[in-house]
C-alpha cells in the first residue's frame, strides 16, 4: 500500500506544473477522456535543474526520478471503467531510497469500476480493494497518510 502510495504522490508531483514542448499532446489527452472509450500510452519526464541547490540526499534522488520520467499507460471503457498503468523509466532512485526493494519494475496499476477501485504495484501479487461507497473522507485521508 505504502509503494502504490509513493508511486501516486511522485506522479502527483510530476503533473503539478507540469508543461509540454508539443501543445498536440495536452489537447488529445483531454479529447481521449471525453471520448466514451480511449485508450493512450505516454511518457512523462521532468528536466530538473539542481545546479546550485542545497539538496539532501534524498531530495536529489526524486529529482532523479523525475528526470527518468514515467510511462503512463491508460485505457477506458468509459467514464466509470478505467485502467492506468504507471512504470517508472528509473526505479534506482526509488531502490536507493529503500522504498522500493522488489526485484520487479516500479509498477502502479489502478482498475476503477463504478465506484469500486482496485490497486497494486508490480510487487504485489493480487489487486487491494477500496469501496468508494463505503469510504468516508476520515477513511480515506487516512488511508493517505499512511
Amino acid at each position: 500500500m505504502k509503494k502504490f502510495l509513493f508511486l501516486l504522490v511522485a506522479l502527483m508531483l510530476v503533473l503539478v506544473g507540469c508543461t509540454t514542448t508539443n501543445p498536440s499532446l495536452k489537447d488529445t489527452w483531454l479529447n481521449a477522456v471525453n471520448q466514451t472509450s480511449s485508450e493512450s500510452k505516454l511518457t512523462l519526464s521532468a528536466d530538473v535543474n539542481i545546479d546550485g541547490m542545497n539538496l539532501t540526499n534524498e531530495q536529489k534522488k526524486i529529482a532523479e526520478l523525475f528526470e527518468a520520467g514515467f510511462v503512463i499507460e491508460q485505457k477506458a471503457q468509459d467514464e466509470h471503467n478505467a485502467y492506468v498503468k504507471i512504470t517508472a523509466n528509473n526505479d534506482k532512485p526509488l531502490r536507493d531510497l529503500g522504498v522500493w526493494t522488489a526485484k520487479e519494475k516500479a509498477t502502479a496499476e489502478m482498475l476503477v469500476k463504478e465506484n469500486v477501485m482496485y490497486f497494486k504495484t508490480s510487487a504485489d501479487p493480487v489487486f487491494f480493494k477500496v469501496d468508494m461507497d463505503e469510504m468516508n473522507g476520515q477513511d480515506l485521508q487516512y488511508a493517505i497518510a499512511i
